[in-house]
């Protein structure tokens, strides 16, 4: 049983690694949209693997509406909503959050008693989350999602903290892009394969 086995996407987690060993003892480290678990899967395991006390939360409202893909997704195919092209599997096991604790339960069951989990909007999580040491947003897609992300959760994050998030690809995720590059100086931004990330 690993991560790796639960569908999903994780392209981001040297950034994981950067942050659990910056971490010390009562910090938090945020993953907003987790999908399936994949990526919190690991998370997690960093977290336990360090010895280190750290607090980590996943913010995901699972609701299966929510799908921003990119323009090639197969045109013959319907629209998919939340979890892309496993959508319809997702379905099939009860829905986005019985597709998550069914996928964790599975191949993470000790990564996901390390974890605190908030069946919420983003918004909602940042008003019972305190300082982070880290937050990963890749949640909405959409650009003003993404604006009011930013907005949210830098303030979250600590001096030496990280404030980084997924899918920075022009031609999939144009309002990602669009949105890191206005609300972040260039200066202060880092860009790793489709990871951005602004060091606090």
């Amino acid at each position: 049983m690993a991560y790796s086995d639960i569908p999903g996407w994780s392209s981001f987690l040297p950034t994981y690694d950067d942050m659990v060993e910056a971490a010390r003892d009562g910090d938090t480290i945020i993953e907003i949209g987790v999908a399936f678990g994949r990526s919190l899967a690991y998370l997690a395991r960093k977290a336990i693997d360090s010895g280190k006390r750290i607090r980590v939360v996943g913010v995901d409202p699972w609701i299966d509406d929510r799908w921003e893909f990119p323009k090639d997704y197969p045109t013959e195919c319907d629209r998919p909503s939340w979890g892309g092209e496993h959508a319809e599997w997702a379905r099939a096991l009860g829905g986005p959050f019985c597709a998550f604790i069914t996928c964790m339960l599975r191949h993470a069951p000790k990564e996901l008693e390390r974890c605190i989990v908030l069946r919420c909007k983003s918004a909602e999580a940042a008003r019972m989350i305190g300082p982070c040491r880290g937050v990963l947003i890749d949640g909405s897609h959409n650009y003003e999602d993404v604006v009011a992300d930013i907005a949210i959760w830098r303030p979250h994050v600590v001096p030496g903290g990280i404030l980084a998030g997924d899918d920075y690809h022009e031609g999939d995720f144009p309002g990602v892009v669009r949105a890191v590059k206005e609300q972040i100086p260039a200066s202060g931004l880092e860009i790793k394969g489709t990871t951005w990330i602004h060091r606090m």
